[in-house]
């Protein structure tokens, strides 16, 4: 080979890589997901979110009329509309009339997106960027609680976290509730039953109703916050999570009643919820107040008894639903 032609031979070697350097910048990129715009990220406000993300309907998305609309979040993302939301995921009334969501039936059905990723009521949902999962053993999850607790709930919150991979396969939560518990004060309350979890080892996570025996009890007609009931179950609950807190449980989680059939129990619900969720959110121990009633909303025919309190099956698997969404929101035993 002639100088002449090895130069240009090496002329043209060095042109075409920097036309291929040029051309690397201009190749189509797949839709970006969670780290990146912080899709299906649970966020308190549209301030969590970033990009053209915004806070809807509980998550980090974007307002749609069509799927094709969600396309550039994600190839699985359709256009959900906000009007057929259930209650407990209810959309804000400035939301637009439809959202962009994945759908999926397991978590698995969220891999695509990214590990942060779990199935959540039918939507894919993000654990937060700083929730470290992995760390918290079944054995060091209890649940404590009354009639409000049956089996059936524990079964699907034990199934729900094994479908996520945030409870093994061979494990199992500690349930000491027990449809004996009585008002706080008595022989068999929930400081009893804290008791014995408590002498089995101390828990990472403590799941729990509170109230409810104590709202069983009469009241004047109609009743006032001052009723001695009610005011035995706020005192109960501060004395329960202050001695959790002593004990070095690191959260709790807190759920209350939906509203019964019954007119006179409901109105002394009314007054004890907003009671109970203030004793858990000045709690020194860090808690969680989950409400049921958005839950039940719209259901009470499927998944309350016929007495118009307690939970049908259906009622404990909604029940269950509910309870693992938050703790996915708010990185609890994940």
């Amino acid at each position: 080979m002639t100088r002449a032609s090895k130069a240009a031979s090496q002329s043209w070697l060095a042109c075409l890589l920097a036309a291929w350097a040029m051309c690397a910048g201009c190749q189509p990129t797949a839709p970006t997901t969670s780290s990146e715009t912080h899709f299906l990220r649970f966020c308190p406000e549209s301030e969590s979110c970033s990009g053209q993300l915004a806070c809807m309907c509980t998550v980090c998305t974007q307002g749609c009329e069509e799927d094709a609309d969600c396309a550039e979040l994600s190839a699985d993302a359709v256009c959900v509309p906000t009007e057929t939301r259930t209650p407990d995921q209810a959309c804000e009334a400035s939301a637009p009339e439809g959202t962009c969501e994945v759908p999926c039936g397991t978590s698995q059905d969220c891999a695509a997106l990214g590990t942060a990723y779990r199935c959540d009521r039918s939507y894919c949902r993000a654990l937060s960027a700083d929730c470290a999962t992995g760390e918290v053993a079944g054995s060091e999850v209890v649940l404590l609680g009354d009639n409000f607790v049956p089996v059936a709930l524990v079964s699907e919150l034990e199934r729900l976290a094994q479908g996520s991979g945030a409870l093994g396969a061979e494990e199992n939560y500690r349930n000491h509730a027990s449809t004996l518990v009585g008002p706080f004060g008595g022989s068999s309350d929930l400081f009893s039953q804290y008791a014995a979890a408590l002498a089995e080892g101390t828990p990472r996570l403590v799941i729990t109703d509170m109230g409810g025996p104590d709202a069983l009890q009469s009241c004047p007609e109609p009743p006032a916050a001052d009723c001695p009931a009610l005011i035995n179950a706020e005192s109960g609950a501060e004395d329960l999570l202050a001695t959790m807190a002593q004990d070095g449980v690191e959260e709790v989680l807190v759920f209350f009643y939906p509203t019964p059939e019954d007119p006179t129990l409901t109105a002394k619900f009314d007054l004890l919820r907003p009671m109970i969720g203030g004793v858990c959110a000045a709690s020194a121990v860090p808690c969680t107040f989950l409400d049921l009633r958005p839950t039940f909303t719209g259901n009470e025919a499927e998944y309350l008894l016929p007495d118009g309190v307690l939970p049908t099956d259906a009622g404990a698997v909604a029940t269950a639903a509910a309870i693992f969404s938050v703790m996915q929101e708010h990185c609890l035993a994940q």
